[in-house]
């Protein structure tokens, strides 16, 4: 290879073209060259942004790095040509659904289906018969080892969730496979790596994501390390959104939004100068301008407000993500792979550090204390950072019918059974001996509630075995109420405890417009105020909120939404 050395200085690094142009940084040693370790950058795509936009993916993002001075890693979902929730990973889950039939072959054409997509998707894009002859084969070998696992499964009829995971984990696989076979087909080279073979022993059985420890974190890191480190030699790493070894599977232990995970792991793993989100859309935005006109789009955030924003309907970012890379100070990006000149949302480890400083701590106790304010002290006015709403929620009433027993024995009996039915409780309101629980159902609950089946007795039919398993465990502790189609609404903001009057007018302005409340919470972390209403009070309640709150003015420019451009990350 020719070489030409642009710079000769001993102390500091030089650039060194090769006869293809192509530049890469040294450092000289006692008169050798030796490569240096350019950052590296990890960029992670959802799968509606692979399945409709995969050239402006690669020519306007993941290329533009690599012409600077940052090594690129791309992790990625499994594809969406339309709507999430017809993609991929939806069709896996369908599946393996029917595959429990036994019996059943409609699971094979559902399956079929996910391959034929992904062919006529690469031939749309692909130009290079070899390179599309190729990726067909793989995805068939990919293809025939799902259609292997659930025959196998549906003759012992035996699904467990490793069963599960290797299927939805495929979806992963043939994305990365479309992905690195779009790069090598124009010039790039590419190398796809599949993570659901990390090992499992050091999974703890039974653990839920709040029990897991940060070694079983460390330890999966250290093998992506591995695991990127000995491929990315040959090409860009493209990287499957999914990975293994962790307890009780991925899908379980994690839930949807597995793949932000996977990427703050690799973020991680690689010491990464950034972890960047391309989603189909600018950033976050204060409010949804797909119904509230006004919204304006937040340059930053906090960790936590982050992190409450995910959690209370807007899908910023995985919760379970945000402290693996801010831990490791790396900063998360979330940015429009329409707009990437956007400088869209950043989420700064300098906010997470600094709230980590706000109280003094005693072991794992955090220690305050209630000063009283004064003037002198006061600190200026402050405001909501945003408004958030997240549907579909179930609300549960539980009224004791044994008032002899302590209250906090029965809690116990009332969080016993919330754990082993693995319930996700959003929102907790306690007396003595009532409790309200709202919770956010599984999709084929939701699917359920929606169809309103009901029994001889006008009752409502429940399909789902979790949850109506947990009912008839709550009714042997009191009398139920079950109420659906309800909404969580939240007011996100750092130091909401702080804002006097803030809680006053969030209700006020609630109660202006004749809007029931059903419950109340607001969180020990002082990030948000959340009520419960009625689903369908939901957009008029969010709007007039905004309006009220966040003082916007009528006459204020509305963000853009054509294109993808204006957009709040809800669900």
């Amino acid at each position: 290879m020719t070489i030409q050395v642009e710079q000769t200085d001993r102390s500091s690094p030089c650039n060194v073209t090769d006869e293809n142009g192509d530049v890469s940084q040294y450092h000289l040693r006692n008169g050798h060259r030796k490569p240096s370790r350019l950052p590296w950058v990890v960029q992670k795509f959802g799968g509606t942004s692979i399945g409709k936009f995969p050239m402006e993916v690669f020519q306007d993002i993941v290329r533009s790095p690599r012409q600077g001075q940052f090594r690129v890693a791309v992790v990625c979902s499994a594809r969406s040509d339309t709507r999430k929730d017809n993609g991929t990973t939806s069709r896996l889950l369908r599946a393996i659904m029917e595959a429990q039939v036994p019996g059943a072959r409609d699971f094979e054409t559902t399956i079929a289906a996910v391959r034929d997509e992904h062919i006529k998707a690469a031939t749309t894009v692909i130009g290079t018969k070899e390179v599309i002859d190729q990726l067909a084969e793989e995805i068939d070998e990919e293809i025939a080892r799902v259609l292997v696992v659930l025959r196998g499964a549906q003759q012992a009829q035996k699904f467990t969730e490793q069963t599960r995971d290797f299927a939805v984990s495929r979806g992963e696989k043939i994305s990365c496979l479309f992905m690195t076979a779009l790069l090598r087909s124009l010039g790039e080279k590419a190398v796809c790596i599949d993570l659901i073979d990390l090992s499992s022993s050091h999974s703890q059985d039974g653990a839920r994501p709040s029990q897991l420890g940060r070694s079983i974190y460390k330890a999966i890191t250290r093998e992506i390390t591995s695991r990127i480190g000995r491929d990315s030699m040959n090409g860009i790493p493209i990287i499957t959104g999914f990975f293994g070894g962790m307890p009780r599977g991925l899908l379980r232990t994690v839930g949807r939004g597995y793949s932000d995970l996977c990427a703050a792991l690799v973020a991680v793993a690689l010491e990464a100068q950034e972890l960047q989100i391309w989603k189909e859309v600018d950033g976050v935005f204060n409010a949804d301008p797909r119904k509230v006109p006004t919204a304006s789009l937040l340059a930053s955030i906090s960790p936590s407000e982050a992190a409450e924003l995910s959690f209370y309907g807007a899908e910023v970012i995985h919760p379970s993500t945000m402290e693996h890379v801010l831990r490791a100070s790396i900063p998360i990006q979330i940015k429009n792979v329409l707009n990437p000149g956007n400088g869209g949302t950043r989420i700064d480890p300098i906010m997470y550090g600094a709230a980590k400083q706000e109280h003094v701590t005693n072991g794992n106790v955090s220690i305050r204390t209630r000063r009283p304010r004064t003037n002198a002290a006061k600190k200026p006015p402050t405001k909501p950072v945003a408004v958030s709403v997240k549907q579909n929620m179930l609300v549960l009433n539980i009224q004791a019918r044994d008032r002899s027993c302590s209250s906090s024995s029965y809690l116990a009996k009332i969080f016993s059974a919330v754990e082993q039915h693995g319930l996700k409780i959003d929102l907790i309101s306690s007396s003595e001996m009532n409790v309200s629980l709202a919770l956010l159902p599984s999709e084929e609950a939701i699917a359920s509630i929606h169809m309103k089946r009901v029994n001889g007795d006008g009752s409502q039919i429940i399909e789902d075995h979790e949850l109506r398993s947990a009912l008839e465990m709550f009714d042997t502790l009191g009398a139920i109420d079950v109420l659906s189609d309800m909404a969580i609404i939240s007011l996100i903001g750092d130091g909401l405890k702080q804002m006097v009057g803030v809680s006053a007018e969030f209700f006020s302005v609630l109660a202006k417009n004749d809007i029931n409340i059903e419950m109340i919470s607001q969180g020990a972390s002082e990030t948000n105020i959340s009520a419960v209403i009625e689903g369908y009070e939901a957009d008029r309640a969010l709007i007039a909120i905004h309006r009220s709150l966040f003082k916007i003015l009528p006459n204020m420019a509305s963000p853009q939404i054509a294109g993808g451009k204006g957009w709040y990350l809800g669900a």
